[in-house]
C-alpha cells in the first residue's frame, strides 16, 4: 500500500453577499453574509466603509437608515482569515426617501392680559428635504392678525375670555399636521 500526502494551500474563503439593494429610510434592514472557509479557518468580517449607524455583529447587518442616509450608500467589507489573508467586497445600498408628515409647533403664550401687545408664531419642521410645507392659519382670535407664520395683536376688554387658534401645515404629498390652542385673555383691573 502506498500513501501520498496531499498538502492543501490556504485558500480564500467563499463569500456570499446579497446583490445591491434598495431599502426605505426609517425601516429596519437586516442582512446576512455567508462566509465559508474550505480550510476551516475562522473569518472575521469588518466594515471598512459605510454608515456609522450600521451594526455589524458577526456576519449580520442591522441598520435603520435615517434622512441623512437617503441616496446611494457604499459599504465595503473586509474578510480576514485567521491564518492570514484578507479579501474585500462591496455592497451598494440605495436608501429611498419615505414621505413623512411635517410637524408644526406653536411658540407663544396661551395667556395674555387685556391691553398687552401679543406676538406668537408657528415653527415648522419637515424631515423630507425636498418638501416645502405650506402653513395655513385657519382660525385666530378676532383681535389678532396673521402674516405668514406669525400672529400679532392687542386684546381689549371686549376680548376677555378664551378664543381658538388653529393652524395647519401641509406638505407636497398632502400629509399634514395641525396645532390647536386656546388663547385666554385675562381681565386687568383698570386704575
Amino acid at each position: 500500500v502506498h500513501y501520498d500526502s496531499i498538502h492543501l494551500n490556504n485558500s480564500k474563503p467563499t463569500i456570499t453577499i446579497m446583490a445591491d439593494t434598495a431599502i426605505d429610510e426609517d425601516t429596519l434592514w437586516i442582512a446576512s453574509i455567508n462566509v465559508f472557509d474550505f480550510n476551516g479557518d475562522s473569518v472575521v468580517v469588518s466594515m471598512v466603509v459605510g454608515p456609522e449607524q450600521i451594526d455589524l455583529n458577526g456576519s449580520q447587518f442591522r441598520w435603520i437608515p435615517d434622512d441623512a442616509d437617503i441616496g446611494m450608500q457604499t459599504i465595503i467589507l473586509s474578510f480576514e482569515v485567521s491564518r492570514g489573508g484578507i479579501a474585500y467586497d462591496t455592497l451598494i445600498v440605495n436608501v429611498r426617501n419615505r414621505d413623512e408628515a411635517p410637524e408644526i409647533t406653536f411658540i407663544g403664550d396661551t395667556i395674555v392680559d387685556e391691553g398687552q401687545s401679543y406676538r406668537a408664531y408657528f415653527s415648522v419642521n419637515d424631515p423630507d428635504p425636498a418638501d416645502s410645507p405650506v402653513i395655513l392659519i385657519e382660525k385666530i382670535p378676532s383681535w389678532c392678525t396673521a402674516k405668514n407664520d406669525t400672529i400679532t395683536g392687542t386684546p381689549t376688554e371686549d376680548d376677555i375670555g378664551g378664543d381658538t387658534l388653529q393652524c395647519v401645515v401641509t406638505d407636497r404629498s398632502g400629509l399634514k399636521d395641525t396645532v390647536l390652542n386656546v388663547i385666554l385673555v385675562k381681565n386687568v383691573n383698570d386704575p
